[in-house]
């Protein structure tokens, strides 16, 4: 961090744990488990918080919101295999997120799905954690 900062590099932080007493320099830290953050669900996993990112800059950039929705199974995913509490927004997303897998899924998903023998099954939480 302090060699980014030296070379004039922006950082922003994504992360989910719960923060230490010293905290990195950077533009932004985006973690809901900081003490004096007001977001209101804290459960977000890594991935999430990179979601919640790139929607924001997409709405500041006038992006349509598609270009980011369409990769909600990588959320989904990252949820489920973080074992995190699957309530509130994440469970929202890992449901929009298995749809995808289920009825749209991207080429290198449906190979795996194959390869695993799971093209044929509704995808569940279980079969992604496991």
């Amino acid at each position: 961090m302090d060699l980014a900062n030296s070379l004039g590099i922006d950082m922003i932080i994504c992360d989910h744990h719960i923060p230490g007493n010293v905290l990195p320099k950077a533009v932004a830290i985006l973690n809901p488990k900081q003490e004096e953050c007001s977001y209101p669900y804290k459960e977000l996993t890594g991935c999430g918080l990179g979601l919640k990112l790139i929607h924001a800059f997409c709405l500041k950039n006038d992006i349509h919101e598609k270009e980011v929705l369409q990769h909600l199974y990588v959320v989904a995913i990252s949820i489920c295999a973080d074992i995190v509490p699957i309530t509130g927004e994440n469970r929202v997303i890992t449901a929009l997120g298995i749809e995808q897998l289920k009825n749209n899924p991207p080429t290198a998903m449906r190979i795996l799905k194959k390869v695993l023998g799971l093209e044929h099954k509704n995808i569940s939480v279980k079969d992604i954690v496991f």
